[in-house]
């Protein structure tokens, strides 16, 4: 008797747990999930009409002025906007539902500055110190991650031309290249199994260069709602910022999220990390 009565609560608990279980998963769930993905593509969409504002006041304004009045209107809209401030790179932006933003108006860089040919005693150092214990990748697979290959190509170009001849000389694969669109967010998360990676992008300061949080670098791929559904709650946390510049919204990333997708325990991967602050 007390086995039936123990399977029979056996029974019980596993049914209370199936019903909670599907409690999270139901139309309610759905629905909420729904409202979230579209109060993105709407702030999305509310920043891209405030970077077009801005492209127009430049055409008019001082730089400066114009950055100001699109921040001010920015900061307006108090039913979305939690915080936004004025950074050398143009205007940050944060959301109540956890989004970051960026109107990113100055890189800031050096275009060259990551793209300097080094040294044939630089590269022979290079070369010595992959080659001691514990240096050199394990893997001989490598990838170059452009998504500012159509404003950088002058520089990136004879970078890639020199890679040619030390990666063979040291063993290595010539580099896989992903540039602009092509250098989306599904290759900055399947990086697992590479030896050397080099990202050349844009980087930005959040929320400010004077108050440095966190940095993000742009990727190539433009906002879509698939990847807003596929990365949802990386949207919600701040892991991935939506910048825009150019007309388009991209997505941006942080190291956390970087690290979240890749898996380096089983490699020694040497990531160059080509991009500002």
């Amino acid at each position: 008797m007390k086995r039936f009565f123990m399977l029979i609560a056996i029974i019980i608990a596993v049914t209370a747990f199936q019903s909670c279980s599907k409690k999270g998963s139901g139309p309610d769930n759905d629905d909420e999930e729904k409202k979230e993905l579209q109060k993105i593509e709407d702030l999305a969409a509310t920043q891209l009409n405030l970077s077009s504002q801005l492209e127009q006041m430049l055409t008019t304004m001082d730089t400066t002025v114009a950055i100001d009045s699109v921040f001010e209107i920015a900061r307006t809209d108090t039913a979305n906007v939690a915080n936004a401030h004025v950074s050398s790179q143009g205007v940050t932006i944060e959301y109540k539902n956890g989004m970051r933003g960026l109107i990113f108006v100055d890189p800031q860089d050096d275009a060259g500055s990551s793209a300097k040919i080094q040294t044939p005693a630089t590269v022979g150092q290079t070369r010595s110190a992959l080659g001691q214990s514990g240096w050199k990748p394990s893997s001989k697979k490598t990838k170059f991650l452009n998504p500012t290959h159509w404003e950088r190509a002058q520089w990136a170009d004879p970078l890639l031309q020199k890679s040619l001849g030390y990666f063979n000389e040291i063993g290595f694969n010539n580099f896989e290249q992903r540039f602009d669109d092509a250098a989306n967010l599904a290759e900055f998360t399947s990086l697992s199994g590479y030896g050397i990676v080099h990202i050349y992008s844009h980087g930005a300061a959040w929320p400010t260069e004077k108050d440095i949080q966190e940095v993000y670098v742009l990727t190539g791929e433009v906002v879509n709602p698939q990847t807003n559904e596929m990365y949802l709650w990386d949207l919600q946390h701040s892991k991935i910022m939506v910048g825009t510049s150019h007309g388009q919204n991209r997505y941006w990333i942080c190291p956390s999220f970087f690290a979240a997708h890749n898996d380096f325990r089983e490699d020694t991967t040497l990531v160059y990390l080509g991009f500002c602050f």
